[in-house]
């Protein structure tokens, strides 16, 4: 969950680490023209680690990894390459040649690294209105991206990957009686118990209304529902307090298996077909959707 402020910061930091590295390639340039002695880190063989810039890019890297994970590990290799070269040119005795080598690869990866930032940049600046003011959750924005990830993720460790859509029960009723605030509170609260009950790196998203939707990698099917069974569980022994009382919620669940080569859309029809159909039968239950069509999974498997 990020609010706004927390992306503001965010966005600051970026332009304050791109300044700070600024002033590091500034103390570079006095140091050849006019002999100043050179800084710690940039003779320190950990020194990507030990500066500034460093030292910031380590306790962000998680934010820019949910980003995007390839471009967090090219910038940071990026970052690492700038200072081999420069600690080469300044301690080894170096050639005209070479050292024209380590300055095009220096410039090059100082090129790279300003790129990736400033495609950290933009990518926050426009979250600021793809997350859910009410629950902090993100919205449909990056739900494709995140479905791709996740599959290949599931692929890779040989897991499986099921989808969850959850419908909160009899929430128009809730609206009526209630009041729209005591509403807006109700589904608050489930997304935080929702995302107190399941793992941290299984995403939650909130795909509008009293719907939300739910990634899980699992071994079996019965791992899938005991974390369903699990969130059901804790939502019922946390009831919402009102000024009319305790509310106590539910939510009827559609629980789809992926295809290893299936695409959204198909996914979420099924997933859906499932929750109605939960509906239908009394609420406040858990569905298996039909598997995936035997297509996707021969393509997949091939």
């Amino acid at each position: 969950m990020r609010d706004d402020p927390a992306i503001d910061r965010a966005i600051q930091e970026i332009d304050d680490a791109v300044q700070s590295h600024l002033d590091w390639t500034r103390h570079l340039l006095r140091l050849y023209l006019l002999g100043d002695s050179p800084r710690p880190d940039m003779i320190d063989p950990d020194g990507h680690s030990v500066c500034h810039f460093g030292q910031w890019l380590q306790a962000n890297q998680t934010l820019f990894r949910d980003y995007d994970s390839d471009k967090e590990q090219r910038l940071c290799s990026a970052h690492e390459e700038l200072h081999r070269t420069i600690r080469q040119l300044l301690v080894q005795d170096q050639s005209v040649d070479e050292k024209r080598k380590l300055m095009a690869d220096f410039e090059s990866s100082q090129t790279a690294m300003i790129d990736m930032l400033s495609h950290f940049r933009m990518r926050l600046a426009e979250s600021r209105s793809h997350y859910d003011p009410l629950t902090g959750l993100p919205l449909r924005h990056f739900l494709e991206n995140s479905f791709l990830e996740f599959q290949r993720r599931t692929r890779r460790n040989r897991t499986l990957f099921y989808i969850a859509i959850i419908d909160v029960d009899h929430f128009k009723s809730i609206n009526d009686r209630f009041g729209h605030n005591v509403g807006d509170d109700a589904l608050a609260h489930l997304a935080t118990l929702l995302l107190k009950a399941f793992r941290e790196n299984e995403p939650l998203y909130r795909l509008g209304g009293e719907e939300f939707l739910h990634f899980l990698e699992v071994q079996d099917e019965s791992q899938a529902l005991a974390a369903l069974h699990r969130a059901m569980n804790l939502l019922k022994v946390s009831p919402l307090n009102t000024a009319a009382g305790e509310l106590c919620l539910t939510f009827t669940v559609g629980l789809a298996l992926v295809g290893s080569a299936e695409v959204l859309r198909e996914a979420l029809e099924r997933g859906d077909r499932a929750m109605y159909k939960g509906k239908r039968a009394g609420r406040n239950r858990c569905v298996v959707a039909e598997p995936p069509s035997p297509v996707r999974m021969q393509v997949a498997e091939h």
